[in-house]
């Protein structure tokens, strides 16, 4: 495995700081899209059609991302415990 990876190391080592601020920016946007929602719905009785299901459209592409980010950066899949 290291044989393969050594020549892309430094792309390697690019794209996993790529994934790791794109997972930041998802995360960030899921917030303030959810927060906004509360806002418009709760106060001025005004909710957006489109922030639900945006932020689950957000949701599975950020762990989409994150267990990639996963598997490279710790060299194993995450675990899920039933």
């Amino acid at each position: 495995m290291e044989a393969i990876y050594s020549p892309f190391k430094k792309v390697v080592d690019l794209l996993v700081k790529l994934e790791c601020w794109v997972g930041i920016v998802l995360f960030g946007l899921t917030g303030i899209i959810m927060a906004s929602q509360i806002f418009m719905r709760r106060i001025l009785n005004l909710p957006f059609i489109w922030a639900e299901d945006l932020t689950v459209f957000l949701f599975v592409w950020m762990t989409f991302l994150e267990r990639q980010f996963c598997t490279i950066v710790r060299q194993s899949s995450p675990l899920i415990a039933l």
